[in-house]
C-alpha cells in the first residue's frame, strides 16, 4: 500500500469477513476458492474517506492423493485411479506422458501426477511406488560354502513374491532326485544328500508353483552348484 501522511487511520478489508486497521502491507491467506474484492479505505477528519479496491480470483490447489505404495500382480491388481471431483478443472500431467486424470498401471514402478488448477498456478502432486508381485526369480548358480551368500538354492522368502503353491525337486546328472520341497518358506536347497555334500557341477531343478492371481506356471532348468 501507499499512504500519505495525512491519512489518520486506514482498514483493509480482505471480501472475505476479515478487516484489518492501520496495518501495512498486510498478508492473507483464502480457506475457500472464489472471487474477491481487496479494497483499502484510508480517512481524515476533514476529508471524504479515500478508497481504492482491486478484484481478486482465488483458485484452491487440487486434491491429489495416489494412496499408499503397493503391489502390481497380473489379472489381481487393476488400475491406478486419481479422481478429483472437487475440481473439474484440472489439468493433469503424469510420469507417463499422459493427460488424463486416471491411468491404467500394468508394469511395477515409480509413477507420479502433478494437477494443476485451470486457469492458475496451484500445483499439486503425489507420487505412489508400484512394487513388483507374483514372481519367481530362479539363479543360475549357488555355492553353498557358509560364507553367508548364495548359500542355498532358491531362497523364496528372497527371490519370490505372490506364492500361493510351490513345490521343487533336484536332480543329480544320473536322474537321482537329491531334493524336494514343497513349503512356501524355508532357504531352500543347500547342496547336500542325505547330509553329504555334494559335488560342484551342473543339475536339474524341476519346480510348479501357483500365485495368488491364478496362474500357474512350470519352470524346468540347471543350476550349477559351486563352491
Amino acid at each position: 500500500d501507499t499512504v500519505n501522511s495525512f491519512t489518520q487511520s486506514f482498514q483493509w478489508d480482505f471480501g472475505d469477513g476479515v478487516i484489518v486497521q492501520n496495518v501495512h502491507n498486510p498478508s492473507h491467506t483464502y480457506d475457500v476458492q472464489g472471487n474477491y474484492i481487496i479494497s483499502i479505505t484510508g480517512t481524515n477528519l476533514k476529508c471524504v474517506p479515500s478508497n481504492f479496491s482491486l478484484p481478486v480470483q482465488v483458485y484452491t490447489y487440487p486434491k491429489v492423493d495416489l494412496g499408499p505404495d503397493t503391489m502390481i500382480c497380473p489379472g489381481l491388481t487393476s488400475s491406478i485411479l486419481l479422481a478429483d471431483v472437487a475440481n473439474p478443472n484440472t489439468l493433469y500431467l503424469w510420469s507417463t506422458g499422459e493427460t488424463s486424470n486416471s491411468i491404467a498401471v500394468s508394469e511395477a514402478g515409480h509413477y507420479w501426477v502433478t494437477a494443476t488448477t485451470q486457469g492458475s498456478h496451484c500445483a499439486t502432486s503425489d507420487s505412489i511406488w508400484v512394487k513388483r508381485d507374483c514372481y519367481l526369480n530362479i539363479p543360475n548358480s549357488f555355492s553353498p560354502n557358509g560364507d553367508g551368500r548364495n548359500d542355498y538354492f532358491l531362497p523364496r522368502e528372497l527371490l519370490s513374491s505372490g506364492l500361493s503353491s510351490f513345490t521343487m525337486n533336484i536332480y543329480n546328472r544320473w536322474g537321482e532326485n537329491i531334493f524336494s520341497t514343497n513349503r512356501l518358506d524355508g532357504r531352500g536347497w543347500d547342496g547336500k544328500f542325505n547330509g553329504v555334500e555334494q559335488p560342484v557341477g551342473t543339475y536339474v531343478y524341476m519346480i510348479n508353483a501357483s500365485f495368488i492371481n491364478l496362474v500357474k506356471k512350470e519352470f524346468k532348468g540347471n543350476v550349477t552348484l559351486l563352491r
